[in-house]
């Protein structure tokens, strides 16, 4: 819950929105770096992940986990954003 607040107010997207079934990039980015920490800092697993932000299947929090690690070591800016939110977050 206190990941998907702290994504929801530095992401600029609503919490409904990162649950929902939206797909816009930037809430689905959202959503993905959710998945993201809630693996890497509580190391939840994939399906409780998935049903807790919004209830999506295992692959799905697979996919954006993978996802993420992969944009984080060619995209700067994100892998900023991520150190920013766990540093909130921890």
């Amino acid at each position: 819950k206190q990941i998907i607040q702290i994504v929801a107010k530095t992401m600029h997207v609503k919490e409904r929105e990162i649950l929902g079934k939206g797909r816009n990039m930037q809430i689905a980015l959202a959503r993905q770096i959710c998945m993201f920490l809630s693996k890497n800092l509580i190391n939840l697993s994939l399906s409780s992940i998935g049903a807790q932000i919004g209830k999506r299947d295992h692959s799905t929090a697979i996919h954006a986990y993978k996802t993420i690690e992969k944009k984080m070591k060619n995209d700067v800016e994100l892998k900023q954003i991520i150190s920013k939110i766990e540093e909130k977050i921890i």
